[in-house]
Formats: C-alpha cells, structure tokens, sequence
C-alpha cells in the first residue's frame, strides 16, 4: 500500500497545479486586467511612462515565473491597450542593439538590451531600434503600428518613454503606464504525468479492493 502511495505522490508532484489559462498568441489590444489576473497571472510592476530608473534586475527578480507578459495602459485604466507574453527567457532573450534585430516567440516579435530597449512587434513586420522601436514615426514602416510597444533601457535600468502602440515619445507621460505580469505556475502538465497519476490511482484503488475481499473472507 505504501508503495501505491508513493506512486500517486511521486505524479502529484509531476503535476504543477497553477498553470496559466489565459495564454494569448501574439500581441492583443483591449484586454481587461480582470482577464489577466484571473487567468493565473500576478502584476508585479507598474510604473508610469514618464518615471525611469528601476532596475531590469530587480524587475526580473519581482517577477519570477516561468512567463512574462509586458503591457501598457492609460494611467489607472482597468483595460490594458496592449500586451503580449512568452516564456521568460524569450522576452528577455538578449538581442543586442541591432536596428533591426528580434527574437520570434508565441506569434511575437521580442527585442531585449539593457542598455538600449525592451520591447516587442507583431511577428513579421520588422522593426527600427533608434533605440526603440520608431516605425512608422521614423521611417515609413506603420505596419502593426497599434502593437508595438517599446521601453527605452540604460545601464540596467528602465528609461522613461517611449511607446505604447501608436502613442509614442512618452519619455515624460504620467499618463501612460507600463506593466509587468508574471504567471508563477508550471506548464501544462505533460501526457506522461497524467498517465503516471491515473496509473498510481488505479493500484490504490485495486489495492482497497484485494484488502476488502479479504476482510470480507
């Protein structure tokens, strides 16, 4: 019996139990808070547009799950005007200070430098880091204008401004704020789990049965 149990504990623990149900592909605009948080995420950064210096590491550090999701809204609004999320190491896999370079995850297009910018563009429709992202304001590329958005970075640390969408040059708006949510579950519990949890529920289970037979005896 002891054995069965450590079975079905051994896959319990193979299980995460918190997994996010909110998972959107690429990036969305006019999403309520109230679908972001009860669909497993938790904020755990707010700051306005227009207020630097907050450290990326310690940011990071806040935010510690297995995904992260960047998003901006008009100050205090409930419904964030634009948002996307990856895994953690894709939004902030390092992609120096190429004009255009990116990294492509979950339908986004993520760009990530300490000391130039943070940000992300629809898949597909390149970018221009001067150093954030100024298509369409800089140069004649407006496509997926409404989902870009980007955050000037420096020496580690946030930089006021500068996008959200087509709003841009925020480098001093209080009226803007930008947003970070982290979902601290695990990933969908793979087949091999379940079938390792439905297995260890049926040996105890046959288990019971054999000892109440033999009472029964």
């Amino acid at each position: 019996m002891k054995l069965h149990m450590l079975i079905v504990a051994a896959a319990l623990a193979s299980a995460p139990a918190a997994a996010a149900t909110y998972l959107p592909v690429g990036p969305q605009n006019d999403v309520a808070i109230a679908t972001v948080t009860s669909g497993g995420w938790t904020q755990c950064f707010i700051g306005n547009y227009g207020t630097g210096g907050a450290s990326i590491a310690g940011i990071l550090s806040a935010c510690g799950g297995t995904r992260l999701m960047m998003a901006g809204r008009v100050t205090g609004s409930n419904t964030l005007q634009l948002l996307a999320q990856a895994l953690r190491e894709d939004v902030t896999f390092e992609t120096g200070t190429g004009g255009n370079s990116t990294h492509n995850a979950n339908g986004t297009d993520w760009y990530f430098n300490d000391s130039y910018s943070w940000g992300f563009a629809p898949e597909g429709v390149g970018v221009f880091r001067t150093s954030c992202d100024a298509s369409g304001v800089f140069d004649s590329n407006t496509a997926g204008g409404a989902q870009r958005l980007c955050w000037h970075t420096g020496s580690g640390t946030l930089n006021g401004g500068w996008r959200l969408g087509n709003d841009t040059s925020l480098n001093s708006a209080s009226n803007f704020e930008r947003l970070m949510f982290t979902n601290t579950g695990g990933a969908i519990p793979e087949p091999a789990s379940w079938a390792m949890l439905m297995a260890g529920f049926g040996l105890v289970g046959a288990a019971m049965r054999r000892r109440k037979a033999a009472l029964a005896a």
